[in-house]
């Protein structure tokens, strides 16, 4: 990290952070904030712009007709078409990069571990990314409030899961895998704020989960057939979904909190709709 507020990166070659504040799908993002940090362009861009192109002999030939006999090292190259009189864009041997979801794409596209490897963190990938629809489909459809702000700033599970470990299936097999820690937050945000926030985030979330898991335990037994027992399986379902994602909130804190919500709230919806036979 650089102490003059700037970033340690390529990305300022070509253009300057913005100075504005602004609201990105509801996200207030304020650049400022985050070189204060002295945070990386590529924490929260990362996988978004094309790699540049190789520059190799044939590019020369584009606009020289002389053999790489001729050719200049590579730094006074670059002093003569970059500040010389015979100044070019960077663009013409560079290659123009590409931003944005077609980068972002074709990146992905490169390298699919779901080739082989079939709905591996399913869950995990269903509460980052969702939209709202395992928590009330269309009543909750407002992607600024649902979708987690750092898949929106492009964060992808290396941001956050930064400790290398062994692999608990088998541990003596050599294979390894990252495993989240709070010091992951450090290197887009102020330091110590995941050591400050994760907690406030799991234990609230784990609170509102064992209270709708102690009264749909206590339902449950009671409840065979009908709209109370449509209701009932509806909340087992989204108290699992919770379960199961294992990081209590920190993949999507308003998510999660929704779908504890959405499930409590079909529990009392099933108290209501119980028929005086299952009523005890």
């Amino acid at each position: 990290k650089e102490e003059n507020g700037k970033p340690p990166s390529d990305c300022m070659a070509c253009h300057d952070a913005p100075e504005e504040e602004f609201i990105y799908r509801g996200l207030k993002v304020n650049h400022q904030d985050f070189l204060a940090y002295g945070a990386v362009c590529e924490s929260c861009h990362r996988g978004v712009t094309t790699v540049p192109n190789v520059i190799d002999d044939a590019s020369c030939l584009a606009c020289h007709i002389f053999g790489v006999d001729h050719a200049q090292d590579t730094e006074e190259i670059h002093r003569v078409h970059a500040e010389g009189r015979h100044k070019i864009e960077c663009f013409s041997c560079h290659g123009e990069p590409r931003h944005g979801p077609e980068a972002q794409a074709e990146i992905l596209e490169e390298f699919d571990c779901r080739r082989c490897h079939f709905d591996q963190h399913n869950i995990q990938r269903q509460t980052y990314l969702s939209a709202g629809e395992a928590a009330g489909g269309d009543d909750w459809n407002d992607e600024a409030t649902l979708v987690s702000p750092m898949f929106m700033a492009h964060v992808d599970c290396s941001g956050c899961h930064v400790v290398p470990g062994p692999l608990d299936a088998k541990p003596h097999s050599g294979a390894m895998v990252r495993r989240a820690a709070v010091e992951g937050c450090d290197g887009c945000h102020k330091p110590g704020l995941g050591e400050r926030m994760i907690p406030l985030w799991q234990n609230a979330s784990r609170s509102l989960w064992e209270k709708a898991d102690g009264e749909y335990q206590t339902l449950d037994p009671l409840v065979t057939e009908g709209d109370a027992r449509r209701l009932l399986d509806e909340a087992r379902d989204l108290l699992e979904l919770v379960e199961q994602d294992g990081s209590w909130g920190v993949h999507n804190p308003r998510y999660t909190q929704k779908l504890l919500e959405k499930a409590r709230e079909n529990i009392a919806a099933a108290r209501d709709a119980m028929t005086p036979r299952d009523d005890p």
